[in-house]
């Protein structure tokens, strides 16, 4: 079986497994979930999103081993019912986002793309912050030009440490009031971040890790988790 058969196999077995009854029963929760749902501009999408990051090559990082296969699994998504896709332009690094750039533009009427800031990669393939306000820009400046968008509808900041949170965040909320971003998030903080965050502006979202593997926000420094 090629590579493209193999992941629409994969596809179908996931869609048809979650508009199944089971899932819905197995999950008990609504089908779509609303993000900043108290704001002028709520955003309603279906609950199973999708996340780009390993799109990339080997360790996050360069050109996949198979473009057109990548390319396939971004158009696959939104064939099957998917109209979030997370993505940052760190990935790859600037990878991810101009793949799906090439496979979906020009975009859904309905596809939210969410995307992080915060961090960028060196070419020996680690993770470094980039969060100082002038580097913000540069990257919600980066992923609007390589999305082509002239709006951004969701951003994480990614905490990672190495500058000021608040001042970071100052920024972020700058780029909000210039329109260049619709809602802010944040990703990978703690309670006292979040606090700060959300006493400076509206918090659309928080993406921290969860799950069987993690069940607290990191507690041992912003590094323990890279990526993400």
């Amino acid at each position: 079986m090629s590579d493209t058969a193999r992941s629409d196999v994969q596809f179908y077995r996931i869609m048809t497994f979650i508009n199944s009854a089971n899932f819905t029963k197995y999950m008990n929760n609504p089908a779509t979930i609303t993000i900043a749902a108290k704001s002028n501009h709520p955003l309603t999408v279906n609950r199973l999103g999708y996340g780009t990051m390993r799109l990339t090559g080997p360790d996050i990082y360069g050109e996949p081993h198979n473009r057109p296969e990548a390319l396939h699994i971004l158009k696959k998504a939104i064939e099957s019912g998917i109209n979030f896709i997370d993505t940052a332009d760190y990935y790859g690094e600037d990878v991810t986002n101009r793949l799906i750039a090439e496979a979906l533009y020009p975009y859904p009427k309905d596809l939210v793309i969410c995307t992080k800031v915060g961090g960028a990669r060196k070419p020996d393939k680690s993770w470094i912050p980039f969060n100082k306000p002038a580097e913000l820009r540069t990257s919600i400046e980066n992923n609007l030009r390589t999305l082509k968008i002239d709006q951004v509808t969701l951003v994480h900041f990614r905490a990672m440490g190495g500058h000021n949170f608040q001042q970071s965040m100052e920024a972020m909320f700058q780029m909000q009031h210039e329109g260049k971003i619709l809602h802010v998030g944040v990703s990978n903080v703690t309670r006292e971040e979040l606090e700060t965050a959300m006493g400076m502006g509206e918090i659309a979202t928080v993406e921290n890790m969860y799950g069987h593997a993690q069940r607290t926000t990191h507690g041992a420094g912003h590094f323990v988790s890279n990526g993400g």
